[in-house]
């Protein structure tokens, strides 16, 4: 891994790809490999098999989903869905590793340079999935505390961060909330179009800024407030990305 110094140069002269990659893959050996290999050394499987399922996992997702039977009315139940599984994981892997659309999302890049631009410190990632927000978000020397509802990618995510010497809190929003006004920045992406109500959400995560903190998030226009079932199908996009600051 590169020094913090050396990566946040990379934001400095606005190359987020490959801040992006120099982060997630760091011995050099192809970004969906490299991800694929962080899976493979928490799940146990052969890195071949890792990558069939990265490969279909959005489908695979989605009929999970179906199958399920959710009420997509019901919030509660929806946090259920998401609480114990694991197949997401390998949906958000093919699409980090830039194989769902051709190139990775660079949302949590853009956060990273934000972050290092202002000298902000501390960090919720709500939503924070397989981690590698909170990888990206580390790096350049941030307190990160991450959060989800998934309690199978959250106990993922820590075995990734920990395989690069990183240790973020961990926050299991099924047993605990974030402590309100003490962080400087919320990022929150991908993450509103999973909620039944995306505006209350963004006026909980409010409650969490310190007065002047920034919440950077993004949503999906053709899906915005739609639960996931909605536009699961749909090809990923990075969505709307935009921040907004607390008085």
């Amino acid at each position: 891994m590169k020094s913090a110094k050396e990566l946040c140069s990379l934001l400095e002269k606005d190359d987020l790809l490959s801040f992006w990659n120099r982060v997630l893959d760091p011995e050099g050996v192809g970004l969906t490999n490299a991800i694929a290999a962080d899976i493979a050394s928490w799940t146990h499987e052969p890195v071949p098999a890792v990558l069939q399922k990265m490969e279909t996992g959005l489908q695979d997702f989605s009929s999970h989903w179906s199958t399920a039977g959710v009420d997509r009315l019901d919030s509660g139940r929806i946090e259920d869905f998401y609480r114990d599984q694991f197949i997401e994981a390998y949906d958000l892997a093919n699409w980090h590793g830039g194989r769902t659309t051709g190139s990775p999302p660079l949302s949590y890049a853009w956060a990273a340079q934000f972050i290092h631009q202002n000298n902000l410190n501390r960090v919720l990632d709500f939503g924070s999935g397989i981690g590698s927000g909170v990888l990206l978000i580390t790096v350049i020397g941030c307190e990160v505390h991450a959060a989800d509802v998934a309690n199978r990618l959250l106990a993922f995510l820590e075995h990734r961060c920990s395989r690069r010497g990183y240790y973020p809190v961990l926050l299991d929003l099924a047993k605990t909330r974030p402590t309100r006004e003490f962080y400087d920045v919320i990022v929150c992406f991908d993450v509103l179009e999973h909620v039944r109500d995306p505006l209350a959400k963004m006026k909980e995560l409010a409650s969490y800024l310190r007065p002047g903190g920034y919440l950077l998030a993004n949503f999906y226009e053709d899906s915005a407030g739609i639960p996931i079932i909605q536009c699961m199908s749909r090809p990923r996009r990075t969505g709307q990305l935009w921040r907004a600051r607390r008085t």
